[in-house]
């Protein structure tokens, strides 16, 4: 009889061919669902992601950790599946965490999910470690954070997402919990060897009248400061409507005697409805970068027909600067994009003036203040994948100081950013089968939506009267795409 892991990686073999239209730049698993990024690290000359899954299905159940990795974020090899659910400590899933080389082996942080026959859950932090990289073993003193390392004060039923790192000569990593009055903190513990474990301190907690539950913490040292990253949802079903789910920051300086997190600064990470449970890496150079879970919680994710759900964003290089947290895109261009236009760009009234015949591609739009000004008047806008007589439209209302998203394919909201215009803008769009990610002003903002639009679609440019617009390159995703050209009407 197969093991569960033996099992897994013999039914994604005997059912991967199904899968026909992954997207072109996103990652995207060989089969079945995937969520939360997780185990994200540059090792061995490789970045390795692993990945929530399920690959029997398009919807969630039974966590797995998926794997795969790359050396530029464009081509991925799929490994073997690294973790199963099966035994007793993990039975009901294999749930989020995080990697950590040590003594030339990489070793995995996990949290085991159980559900008692009573239905009570209970949440632990479990060590699995391998010699190459791929083939991974569960250690044996497993779960290695539970009960008796948690404060009473805490529930083991939300107790998970390690997060793990090393500072000077022991290793620390950060945790999302429920505390006795049902909200959300972030705890860290403390271990010389990964095995043993200490509390060592609460580093941030919400207030009672927040209602909310945090989730997939993640913290880092960057440009001077100590950045903290955690996603947030509904502490309890009743405050769906009041807690939205989305991702926030905190800067400040983590004092590791102390064990406090002094926040100066704090922020949302991405302002669209599809971007959650971000994670992130050390690169080569030192540079930190991070990977989201790309879905829509109002609409569930891609059609069953699909055979895949789920996807995770381009990477993004993080900096601070001026106490906010900056993103910009971290995808080499390289062979991967053909670029189909660039320089100056005007446009007549009423004509559709830019079209990007290809389903995947990039768009980068750069303002001066003097080009804004003349825009004033208009709202331009980007028609995206656009079917019939529906598109994701991304609208530039240069006098109001906004840009717009809407799109028929996803929730149907309209969402409205306020940008800043003072010092000029610059717009990047980054469009492939069922997403879209946009960059305002090289990171200061970001915004990501999933959408179903279908094969073939256009992105066009056009604007309601004469304007002169600055300059506009656009690229087109060359390898797995319909390829295409962009062309003036």
């Amino acid at each position: 009889m197969l093991s569960k892991l033996e099992a897994a990686n013999q039914y994604i073999r005997q059912h991967r061919h199904r899968v026909t239209n992954r997207p072109h730049f996103h990652f995207a698993a060989e089969i079945g669902w995937i969520n939360d990024p997780n185990g994200f690290i540059y090792h061995n000359g490789e970045y390795h992601l692993f990945y929530q899954y399920n690959p029997y299905s398009t919807r969630w159940s039974d966590m797995h950790w998926g794997h795969a990795t790359t050396t530029d974020f464009v081509r991925w090899n799929y490994k073997p599946v690294a973790l199963a659910n099966d035994r007793p400590y993990d039975a009901n899933g294999c749930f989020s965490g995080s990697a950590i080389e040590k003594d030339g082996k990489l070793h995995l942080l996990y949290t085991g999910h159980v559900v008692g026959e009573d239905g009570q859950v209970v949440q632990r932090q479990c060590l699995a470690v391998s010699e190459d990289g791929v083939h991974f073993e569960k250690h044996p003193g497993n779960p290695v954070i539970g009960e008796k390392e948690l404060p009473e004060r805490y529930m083991l039923c939300d107790f998970r997402d390690p997060k793990v790192w090393k500072e000077k000569d022991s290793y620390y990593c950060v945790l999302a919990v429920r505390n006795e009055k049902r909200r959300g903190e972030i705890v860290m513990f403390e271990s010389k060897d990964l095995v043993k474990w200490r509390f060592h301190s609460s580093i941030y907690q919400t207030a009672e009248e927040q209602n909310m539950l945090l989730e997939c913490p993640d913290l880092f040292h960057l440009d001077g400061k100590d950045v903290l990253i955690f996603s947030v949802m509904p502490c309890d079903p009743e405050y769906a409507g009041q807690v939205t789910h989305h991702v926030a920051y905190a800067i400040g300086t983590l004092d590791y005697g102390t064990g406090r997190f002094e926040v100066e600064s704090q922020g949302i990470l991405d302002e669209g409805p599809s971007f959650y449970a971000p994670q992130t890496a050390c690169g080569p150079n030192g540079e930190r970068i991070l990977i989201g879970w790309m879905q829509s919680w109002s609409q569930g994710g891609l059609p069953e027909a699909f055979a895949f759900n789920g996807m995770m964003s381009i990477p993004r290089r993080l900096a601070v600067e001026d106490r906010k947290l900056l993103q910009k895109p971290f995808l080499p261009f390289g062979d991967h994009f053909a670029l189909q236009a660039c320089g100056e760009v005007g446009l007549s009234s009423g004509r559709e003036q830019v079209v990007l015949e290809g389903r995947s591609g990039h768009i980068l739009l750069e303002l001066s203040k003097s080009e804004l000004d003349e825009l004033k008047g208009n709202v331009l806008a980007f028609h995206l994948q656009r079917k019939d007589d529906q598109a994701i439209t991304v609208e530039l209302d240069a006098a109001a100081e906004q840009i717009s998203v809407r799109s028929g394919y996803a929730d149907g909201r309209d969402y409205r950013l306020d940008v800043r215009v003072d010092e000029g803008l610059v717009l990047e769009l980054f469009v492939d089968l069922y997403s879209l990610e946009v960059f305002i002003n090289r990171g200061e903002k970001v915004f990501t939506v999933t959408s179903y639009a279908a094969k073939g679609s256009l992105s066009t440019v056009s604007a309601a009267q004469p304007v002169r617009l600055g300059k506009l390159e656009s690229r087109v995703f060359r390898h797995g795409g319909s390829g295409g050209s962009v062309r003036p009407l």
